[in-house]
Parts: structure tokens; C-alpha cells; sequence
């Protein structure tokens, strides 16, 4: 399960109500693999394994260009909170690389850089 998430990354909207099944059914999952690779049923574990990698290839994607706008700024807010300014500063350089508004964002990123008393770049807050 929580191999597959940096693959098929969930909505924020839907990561609640769908996070504990895919859990259980990841779980499930992974329990018969290692129980069929312990008693050396190597067909029985290959074809999971093969089936798992090929969805993989098949349907992994960037979800960041369908994700709304409000979306992703929510994500550079959230970095804010935070104070994880260093992944802030990056991921707002993207918002902004992509034409999206971030002068909000960029002021909120300089007013928390004055207060934590941190110059520059790479730096993050503890």
C-alpha cells in the first residue's frame, strides 16, 4: 500500500474515504505474496507481481496538471503552515512556471522567512 501511493497519488478530497480500503486490500495483498514466496510457490507469487507491474506501466500518470487550481495552491499553503518554506519556494516556483497567480503565496513565503529569521533559500524551519 504504501509502496503504490508516490505512484497513484489520491486526491486530497478523496483520501479519506478511500485510504483504509485500498490499506486493507494492499495489506491483503501483500500478505498472500509473502506467504506464496516463503513456500516457494514462485508461479502463484509471479503473476500478482507481473499483474501489479503492469497496471503500473499501464496507468500511472502525473495527477498535478488535473488536480484544480485551488488544488495545488492549497498544496504551497499547507507547505506554508508548515514552515517547510524550502518545498514551499520550489513548488511556487512551479505555480508560477505554469502562469498560475502566486503573489499571495510568494508574500505569505517572505513574511515567514522575516519571522523565522532565515535568509535565503534551502532553508527550512525546525
Amino acid at each position: 500500500f504504501a509502496a503504490a501511493l508516490p505512484w497513484f497519488p489520491v486526491y486530497y478530497r478523496f483520501r479519506l474515504p478511500v485510504m483504509p480500503l485500498l490499506a486493507a486490500l494492499g495489506g491483503g495483498g501483500a500478505l498472500l505474496l509473502a506467504r506464496d514466496l516463503a513456500r516457494r510457490r514462485w508461479s502463484r507469487a509471479l503473476g500478482p507481481a507481473l499483474a501489479g507491474l503492469l497496471v503500473l506501466v499501464i496507468f500511472w500518470n502525473d495527477p498535478t496538471p488535473y488536480r484544480p487550481v485551488s488544488e495545488r495552491r492549497g498544496v504551497a499553503v499547507i507547505l506554508l503552515l508548515s514552515n517547510r518554506l524550502d518545498e514551499a519556494e520550489r513548488y511556487i516556483d512551479t505555480l508560477e512556471q505554469e502562469g498560475l497567480p502566486t503573489a499571495d503565496l510568494r508574500r505569505e513565503l517572505r513574511r515567514r522567512d522575516l519571522a523565522l529569521g532565515l535568509s535565503g533559500a534551502g532553508a527550512t524551519a525546525p
